[in-house]
């Protein structure tokens, strides 16, 4: 081989190298913050800080009571964590809040559940532009089951891989006097509710709808 075709061959295999994707990598770079539009180097350091307490979730992802009562195990969210969230709960001793998990499609935003205290710890979705801009945000839940006489609800939240979310609370009920539940009066039904998450991180649950179990 003369000089000329060793020098050629090699500035090829040196762009081959410079230009190869590894998937891995992309990944990575996906979650990575975007801080262009934020002039502040506290705010960049404090989200990208929030950010990294989630745990990054598998589609399908699903949401119930039951794995929900197990948040005593997730990082807490407090201090400059609630510059991202709103809620009424900031840094109290018992009304804490939760970092469940991060939603894996991070390529335009970033989409994470959280869990505020109520009757019982519930989920929260906020979805975020890469620089770190609050987007939407809105309780999963359908927000029905209660403690009435003779009510029952069961209440369970489905996200899927093409950002859709199905949420629903499968109830029974009857009427109630002061002598207790009345027979023949007991109704099993399901409240639900949808959406789907744009690729600009913006959704909007329709209104929730009642149908037959």
């Amino acid at each position: 081989m003369n000089l000329k075709l060793f020098f050629i061959f090699s500035i090829l295999l040196i762009y081959s190298c410079n230009t190869n994707t590894n998937p891995e990598s992309k990944a990575i770079d996906n979650l990575k913050v975007n801080t262009t539009p934020i002039i502040d180097n506290a705010q960049v350091n404090n989200f990208r800080k929030f950010i990294d307490k989630f745990r990054i979730l598998t589609f399908p992802i699903i949401l119930s009571e039951s794995n929900i009562e197990q948040h005593s195990q997730l990082p807490l969210l407090f201090g400059s964590d609630t510059e991202f969230i709103k809620t009424e709960f900031r840094d109290t001793a018992w009304d804490k809040l939760y970092a469940y998990g991060l939603l894996p499609d991070t390529i335009n935003t970033f989409k994470v559940i959280w869990l505020q205290p109520a009757e019982r710890y519930v989920p929260m979705l906020t979805t975020f532009s890469k620089s770190g801009q609050k987007i939407s945000e809105d309780y999963l839940g359908v927000g029905q089951c209660g403690s009435d006489c003779c009510y029952y609800c069961d209440e369970n939240v489905k996200i899927y891989s093409d950002l859709t979310i199905y949420s629903a609370d499968s109830i029974k009920s009857c009427d109630c006097d002061s002598s207790g539940p009345k027979e023949n009066t007991m109704r099993k039904y399901v409240l639900f509710k949808t959406c789907k998450i744009a690729q600009d991180g913006k959704f909007t649950f329709a209104k929730a709808t009642e149908k037959p179990e």
